[in-house]
């Protein structure tokens, strides 16, 4: 490992002026498999677990690395606090639809009678998850730039299909729209169509958005479970976040893949998928943008 410039051990207060190509060793250990490189700043664990940072002074920073430190904080800052308020918000979508939609009349037509009463509502709620869905894409793409360094595929590959899966939950965002028509044609004067016949139709419609919903838990669960193993192998986040991060994924493609999403098992699994989940991770995510440096764990 080549270390250029000058490099200070704040805690030793010992510095070490331009080594150039050679390695710093501490005892019998080569700081080579403990140390983590971030731009003008090197961590490093020693044999005994102490941790170490070595960082430029500020002052000796130059005004581009400066900026691009800032920068980089800044795109950790708005991913962590996007998450953890995506989270708070995810909340507000059931007890809008629980609270507010009325009990559909019996029959296969009930649905759709009922539909200009509970529009509002469904409308409300739909636009409730639509930001909570742009607050948490803001977390997914802030949490793969932090796993970068450590794990750089799993920040890749995990980070793409979990926005997939966010892309496919901004689809049903406005599902208002879909049912409008159906309802319109039902409650318009002079029809003369079977109302059965359109519960058909809704059902039809709603089976669509239901197979939608369970490909992008899909998508969502797998990205979370790359997204976690890279965590695992990550000094700044651990095996706790990374471990947890797989649990859910886990659960939630098992949940998908055997019971659907209309199972009552699917309200558990998307509790912590879609609250839970990026609360704990936004504040982690958060948490780095106000470190000086990014500690790993020894």
């Amino acid at each position: 490992m080549r270390l250029v410039g000058r490099i200070y051990f704040f805690k030793s207060r010992t510095s070490y002026q331009d080594p150039g190509p050679t390695m710093l060793n501490i005892g019998r250990k080569s700081l080579v498999d403990n140390c983590f490189l971030t731009q003008n700043v090197v961590t490093c664990c020693l044999p005994d677990g102490e941790l170490k940072e070595t960082e430029k002074p500020t002052s000796q920073m130059p005004t581009e690395e400066k900026g691009s430190r800032d920068q980089e904080k800044s795109v950790l800052r708005w991913g962590g606090l996007s998450g953890m308020v995506g989270g708070i918000i995810s909340i507000f979508v059931p007890v809008v639809l629980a609270g507010f939609v009325p009990p559909a009349p019996a029959g296969p037509a009930g649905l759709v009678s009922r539909f200009p009463d509970a529009r509002t509502a469904i409308a409300v709620g739909n636009g409730i998850d639509f930001v909570a869905t742009i607050l948490l894409t803001v977390l997914i793409i802030a949490l793969s730039w932090a796993l970068r360094r450590t794990s750089l595929a799993p920040a890749l590959f995990g980070g793409i299909l979990s926005l997939l899966g966010l892309g496919v939950f901004f689809v049903e965002s406005s599902t208002q729209v879909a049912f409008d028509p159906i309802s319109n044609l039902y409650h318009a004067a002079g029809t003369t169509a079977d109302q059965s016949t359109f519960g058909l139709v809704w059902q039809a419609t709603q089976g669509m958005f239901n197979q939608f919903d369970t490909a992008a838990v899909l998508l969502l669960s797998t990205g979370i479970v790359v997204l976690g193993v890279g965590m695992l192998t990550s000094p700044t986040f651990g095996k706790g976040y990374g471990g947890v991060s797989v649990a859910v994924g886990v659960a939630g493609l098992i949940e998908m893949f055997f019971f659907g999403i209309t199972s009552v098992l699917a309200a558990i699994i998307i509790l912590p998928l879609y609250i839970i989940l990026p609360i704990l991770l936004g504040w982690k995510v958060y948490s780095l943008s106000k470190s000086s440096v990014w500690q790993p764990e020894c």
